[in-house]
């Protein structure tokens, strides 16, 4: 696990943000192949899902285009 694992495990939104304002990046993978946002969903955790996915948005980290 990263470090935006756990604190999104942990559900910790100001972690999330100062972890995602510096540079980590939100598509890597745990062991059992979950990335944060996995996790998110998986704790139902709304205002983590969508600063992931607003990160995706505002990053080259982010969703591919075609």
């Amino acid at each position: 696990n990263t470090p935006l694992h756990f604190a999104t495990a942990l559900q910790n939104l100001s972690i999330v943000k100062k972890l995602i304002e510096h540079g980590t990046k939100p598509r890597l993978q745990n062991n059992m192949s979950q990335t944060p946002l996995d996790i998110a969903v998986i704790t139902q955790n709304g205002p983590i899902i969508l600063e992931i996915v607003a990160c995706f948005h505002s990053s080259d980290e982010g969703v591919k285009e075609n």
